[in-house]
């Protein structure tokens, strides 16, 4: 046994949190000049070549990856 003693509820009852309050301090003048990503969707580009082979070397959750290779 130690010789702490601990506040326990029993198992099974629910349990109670409390609230701490906001410490929010200054960190500083906000350095950012602008925006970070320039570009507005990212997601149009293509970011690989498609005449370069697969630089994975183990498969993955793919579609093809699933897919068996026999030749």
């Amino acid at each position: 046994m130690s010789d702490f003693s601990i506040d326990r509820t029993a198992r099974g009852s629910a349990a109670v949190f409390e609230a701490r309050e906001c410490t929010v301090t200054y960190s500083g003048v906000n350095r950012r000049r602008g925006h970070r990503r320039d570009n507005l969707d990212r997601r149009q580009e293509m970011r690989f070549e498609l005449d370069k082979p697969d630089r994975r070397s183990h498969p993955g959750r793919r579609a093809d990856d699933k897919r068996p290779r026999f030749w």
